[in-house]
């Protein structure tokens, strides 16, 4: 069904339910039958699907005609009003012995749908009211056909027909149930077993026992040059080279920031995108804010990372991580990089050799003040790991 609505539309989820909705299609699925359990369902719903064993439940009426209930006659010569047999005409009479007729068909047609249904055993039964059984009714037609094609079987002073198989199951008694009482399996009587600890989410804050750095006001002039910085970075990158400068441009403009201001800001941005030093990483196969997650065992026992990484690309032999950090004065030395973030970077590596092992993982920051790019150095992030398992395990320390 997807295959034929995309063979003649454009894909989209959206699309696709709405042609579903409109053309009426019935979704099915087949009735698995390991499944222990009933399932009751209309001859309509069961249409398409099998199961070992069908009961129709309810066989012995015959459903009534809808002019019977007041419904007005649809002909090719118009509408008609179904009077009573003895006060209709004779247009009317033939309306509705037409109308029965093909509810009869239609009633057989269903018919044939359930008895289609069962793989092995099929059962129709039903129950008998004070006019009997209807002729015509499912149960009747269902009886005759097995007198007619079934092989009769005597039970005592019963007589009955089987059509297929299993006749000799029929005729022999039911087997007396087990009394012995069912072997115990050992988890009855042993203690239930111990639910697997969850995770400890680590985020960088907790692990550098720090809050956010202050100095800045979130409504000052260097706060929003620094989140639109941050913005050009994520977005530029898509973009092919030649056409960046007016692509940032035009979204500067609509921020109303033209003229001087808004070059500054795109000299200063597209000098870091075409940094020789960390080029790859605003390459066209990066990516911008990845999710990542990943468990680390060696800051203790269900410590797990998860946080999201401004830019992120995967070379061949290396992974390159850049966070870009807003309204910052930069740092001379890394040395001096506020605590909060070398913990930030140290995570992020070692979530990253978790997720690509035997590559090597490079991570920088992007201060967008200026901007300024600055990778970190291993020496910097091992140290920092160092005191970041000590703050969370103690008892690393003793180790």
């Amino acid at each position: 069904m997807s295959f034929a609505y995309e063979a003649g539309n454009t894909p989209s989820l959206e699309g696709f339910l709405h042609w579903i909705e409109r053309g009426g299609a019935e979704i099915k699925r087949d009735m698995e039958r390991a499944r222990d359990e009933v399932r009751v369902m209309t001859v309509h719903g069961a249409k398409g699907l099998e199961a070992d064993i069908v009961i129709l439940p309810d066989t012995t009426q015959v459903p009534g005609l809808s002019a019977d209930r007041g419904n007005l006659l649809y002909t090719e010569d118009g509408v008609l009003y179904p009077m009573a047999d003895k006060d209709a005409p004779a247009a009317v009479r033939r309306a509705k012995e037409a109308a029965k007729a093909r509810m009869l068909e239609e009633h057989r047609r269903l018919l044939y749908v359930a008895l289609t249904r069962a793989r092995d055993w099929l059962i129709v039964c039903g129950f008998e009211g004070k006019r009997g059984i209807k002729d015509g009714s499912w149960y009747r037609l269902a009886e005759r056909a097995a007198q007619e094609i079934g092989v009769p079987l005597t039970r005592g002073d019963e007589t009955i027909h089987v059509v297929g198989d299993g006749g000799e199951d029929i005729l022999a008694p039911a087997a007396p149930l087990a009394a012995a009482e069912p072997a115990r399996s050992g988890w009855l009587d042993g203690p239930a077993p111990r639910d697997a600890p969850s995770p400890r989410l680590i985020r960088p804050s907790d692990a550098a026992e720090l809050d956010e750095p202050e100095g800045f006001l979130p409504d000052n002039a260097r706060f929003e040059r620094g989140r639109l910085v941050h913005e050009l970075l994520a977005n530029l990158p898509g973009i092919a080279a030649s056409e960046r400068a007016a692509r940032a441009r035009s979204f500067l403009r609509i921020r109303k920031i033209e003229g001087a201001a808004a070059e500054a800001l795109i000299g200063e941005t597209l000098a870091v995108l075409d940094a020789p030093k960390f080029a790859p990483v605003f390459s066209a196969g990066s990516r911008a804010e990845v999710a990542i997650v990943a468990d680390l065992a060696e800051l203790g026992p269900g410590a797990r990372v998860n946080g999201r990484i401004d830019r992120l690309a995967i070379l061949d032999d290396a992974v390159l991580i850049v966070d870009f950090k807003t309204n910052r004065p930069p740092p001379a030395r890394e040395e001096d990089v506020a605590p909060l973030y070398a913990t930030q970077m140290a995570l992020y590596r070692a979530a990253a050799r978790k997720i690509f092992p035997g590559k090597r993982v490079v991570c920088g920051l992007v201060w967008t003040e200026g901007p300024t790019l600055m990778e970190l150095s291993n020496r910097l992030l091992d140290a920092e790991m160092l005191r970041i398992r000590a703050r969370l395990d103690p008892s690393s320390e003793r180790s």
